[in-house]
């Protein structure tokens, strides 16, 4: 009999017979190596399955700011594909439309947890949990709005023109009444691109470009199904090109009057870099309130004999580290702003901390943040 260890089993071999005995940590090396192949197969079928919604997630995350515009007009048309193919059903719809959303905004809204970490004080892993939980449930109206398209195509037999288009309505009705922390769309994108189409949102607003740009990516889905027929497609995507060089054309033209000014006004505006720690200490009144007062002054003298034809300086929101109200200006940190602004001259606007007063509708003492103008003459023009 012959015994020779191959990794934790152990082969027997008598009378030309061999027997493969197994330990127990081979077993469970067999059970692991097994499980581990069955999540890869899982996890590969279902990515394969749900690549659409994938690759929608990482097109849109990639083109709203700051990254440039590369996909805006067809950056929603892999979702609504595959939303609106025959044999899509309503959960995988939801699904697929949740993966995209959640995809978006990882990639748009990474900075959640860096703003919970830094400013919040919360440890790594809590503040990536709860960026995690806001991925998951911030923008729930794209999973909607497909499910609204998915069900129309099945329940009333509607062609794919009709099913795509509804899409892009209900997903701009959705997005217009969803809670949201701020307002968020693709509407933006025009004017941070400098395209000149921003310059029709006067007579649409930005949701109005928004609402277009969701057209377009239905227009752009439409022409894929008919990538089989030559003569649709180019005459489909001749027509979407004449329409987006007209409304460029027209913002263009429209944006003219914009540039027509009375007088030009020559603006300094400063920035100080202030930590972290610093702000929140100021903001509490315990320390480095006369510090970052003194040292926007600086920077402000110092812009000043840079350009002396300055007419307007502008300090960020809530730079001055105290209140600016008319009745608050005996303090010392507005004492030392007046003092270093009237040998300049200059108005200034900055943010700063205001306190209401008896008799306005906030509460007595409480304070909020402001926007105040300060003169020429260094004296606050907040409503006496």
């Amino acid at each position: 009999m012959r015994i020779s260890s191959l990794a934790t089993s152990y082969n027997f071999e008598h009378d030309g017979h061999r027997t493969r005995i197994f330990t127990v940590e081979s077993l469970s090396l067999c059970v692991s190596n097994y499980m581990m192949k069955n999540w890869i197969q899982f996890f590969k079928h279902k990515g394969n399955e749900f690549r659409w919604p994938l690759l929608a997630g990482v097109l849109i995350g990639t083109t709203y700011i700051p990254f440039p515009p590369w996909a805006l007009v067809f950056c929603y048309a892999p979702l609504w594909l595959f939303a609106v193919s025959d044999k899509r059903t309503l959960k995988e719809s939801l699904i697929g439309g949740w993966l995209t959303q959640f995809t978006l905004t990882l990639i748009g809204f990474h900075w959640i947890a860096y703003t919970a970490y830094e400013y919040g004080h919360i440890p790594w892993i809590p503040s990536i949990l709860a960026l995690l939980l806001f991925c998951a449930l911030m923008h729930l109206y794209i999973p909607a709005s497909i499910m609204v398209g998915t069900y129309l195509r099945r329940r009333f037999s509607m062609g794919i023109a009709p099913a795509l288009f509804s899409i892009a309505l209900t997903h701009a009705l959705l997005e217009r009444i969803w809670p949201v922390i701020f307002q968020w769309h693709l509407g933006y994108v025009f004017l941070w691109a400098k395209i000149p189409i921003y310059h029709l949102a006067d007579l649409v607003g930005f949701e109005g470009l928004s609402t277009l740009v969701l057209l377009l990516n239905a227009w752009i889905a439409l022409m894929w199904t008919l990538r089989e027929n030559r003569k649709r497609l180019y005459s489909h995507l001749g027509c979407f090109v004449a329409l987006f060089v007209g409304l460029s054309f027209w913002g263009l033209k429209h944006g003219e009057k914009w540039n027509d000014f009375d007088r030009e006004v020559k603006v300094s505006v400063i920035q100080a870099n202030i930590g972290n720690t610093e702000k929140i200490y100021a903001e509490k009144g315990r320390a480095y309130q006369e510090s970052i007062t003194q040292k926007f002054l600086t920077l402000t003298q110092t812009a000043f004999a840079q350009f002396p034809e300055s007419e307007l300086f502008i300090w960020p929101e809530t730079a001055f580290p105290d209140y600016l109200n008319q009745h608050l200006l005996d303090r010392k940190n507005p004492k030392l702003l007046i003092e270093g602004l009237q040998s300049m001259k200059i108005p200034l606007i900055t943010g700063a901390f205001s306190m209401a007063v008896a008799g306005e509708k906030q509460d007595e003492h409480s304070t909020f943040n402001a926007l105040f103008l300060i003169d020429s003459n260094a004296n606050s023009l907040d409503k006496p």
